[in-house]
């Protein structure tokens, strides 16, 4: 263990997903925040992104 870089303990493959995964999140939030800025009522925008970014759908 130690100062080992990541990739050392043979699980290189993790990391890409965890990325991959990370970065489709973001992505998602990013469309998902487009979409409700099209809505008439702030409020449903906020209530939207707010529920989205809190992880209850």
């Amino acid at each position: 263990m130690g100062n080992d870089p990541y990739p050392a303990d043979g699980r290189p493959l993790y990391l890409v997903g965890w990325v991959a995964s990370v970065w489709l999140g973001l992505l998602a939030l990013l469309a998902l925040t487009g979409l409700l800025a099209a809505t008439r009522c702030r409020r449903v925008a906020l209530a939207g992104c707010s529920r989205a970014s809190a992880g209850w759908c």
